[in-house]
């Protein structure tokens, strides 16, 4: 829904966004662009929308939509150190964590 667009400071995110996508990354000229604000609170200074979203992109310019990304089902806050050592660092995490069917 939301991809890397632009404006991403001294990195090519949509690149990296391709990359990993491969043949199911959207090109940019089929996204809506929606610019960030304030400027400079997110890694990129632009982002795209999937280009069916409209309504969706015009709430947004208009400030009555927020977009929000990498949310999650999280029990609990986790830092990267708990994840990779949850020994060391006991956290609770979901049983389905990056899963994309649940």
């Amino acid at each position: 829904v939301i991809m890397p667009y632009g404006d991403c400071g001294d990195f090519d995110l949509y690149d990296n966004y391709r990359t990993a996508r491969s043949n199911l990354a959207t090109n940019l000229t089929d996204m809506l662009p929606v610019n960030v604000t304030p400027v400079g609170s997110q890694p990129c200074g632009t982002f795209g929308l999937h280009r069916q979203l409209t309504t969706l992109q015009q709430l947004y310019n208009d400030g009555d939509a927020v977009l929000l990304a990498n949310i999650g089902t999280l029990i609990e806050p986790v830092t990267k150190a708990q994840y990779y050592n949850p020994r060391a660092n006991p956290v609770r995490l979901p049983p389905s964590l990056y899963s994309h069917n649940s």
